[in-house]
């Protein structure tokens, strides 16, 4: 499982505090989620969402919003 943070406003994947990226690919991939949920409330990065990305065949994104 690959963790995403996204801003809700944008849509743009989370690289680094001030830098955001328009592709997946570009974006820091968070091995846990609980690691993602910290980073975002240590940043206070505002309305942003989760993305749990799966490789399974029924299960392949999972989306989390998570308000501060």
């Amino acid at each position: 499982m690959a963790t995403y943070i996204i801003d809700l406003k944008t849509g743009r994947y989370f690289q680094s505090p001030n830098r955001w990226a328009e592709r997946r690919e570009e974006a820091t991939c968070f091995e846990f989620c609980c690691r993602a949920i910290s980073v975002a409330f240590e940043k206070k990065l505002g309305d942003v969402e989760l993305l749990l990305a799966f490789e399974l065949p029924d299960y392949r994104e999972i989306r989390m919003p998570l308000r501060q």
